[in-house]
């Protein structure tokens, strides 16, 4: 955020919005103060020691920051994967980067092999998905692409916990 921020003399979230969301049709995403959330956003909540649950609103920043706190849906997360793919976003050469893996890391899977900001789940010598999640308190995400059957997937929690088994169930029932 900082390097983008000094290069280009823009506020992160507006540099991103600009570049990101708005070429890829990503409508429903931003950077959204959460005291100030758009109407159709729901809330994330932080279970308490007692069972009860709270809004996440004091456990994060007010507005988001470079390495997260953005706001999106799943269908802009689909939006998203096209216009990368598409090279709307960036060229042909750095998403073919960007979508290989640059490092094992030695990880169970899916975290076996890690390409330039994203996952990538390689259990042989084919990739079986490329993911991006994300996770802070009372809110978590994964969106992930499946190259070989052209499909994507995208959850989003509003709790840090929630998603992680429907998420595997939901594989598991694609036979993915």
């Amino acid at each position: 955020g900082v390097v983008i921020e000094s290069v280009t003399g823009v506020a992160f979230a507006d540099y991103i919005t600009k570049n990101v969301l708005e070429p890829a049709g990503m409508t429903d995403s931003g950077y959204f103060a959460t005291d100030m959330l758009l109407g159709r956003t729901a809330y994330s909540y932080i279970k308490n020691p007692d069972g009860t649950f709270r809004t996440n609103f004091f456990a994060v920043p007010i507005v988001g920051l470079p390495d997260g706190g953005a706001f999106t849906t799943a269908p802009d997360k689909v939006h998203f994967w096209k216009a990368l793919l598409s090279n709307k976003l960036l060229s042909a050469e750095t998403v073919d980067q960007m979508l290989q893996p640059q490092i094992v890391t030695g990880w169970k899977l899916p975290f076996s092999h890690y390409g330039h900001g994203v996952w990538i789940e390689k259990p042989g010598d084919t990739i079986r998905k490329i993911f991006v999640e994300g996770y802070d308190p009372g809110v978590a995400l994964r969106s992930s692409l499946y190259p070989e059957h052209n499909i994507v997937i995208t959850m989003i929690g509003n709790t840090s916990e929630a998603l992680w088994p429907v998420y595997d169930a939901i594989e598991t029932e694609l036979g993915l």
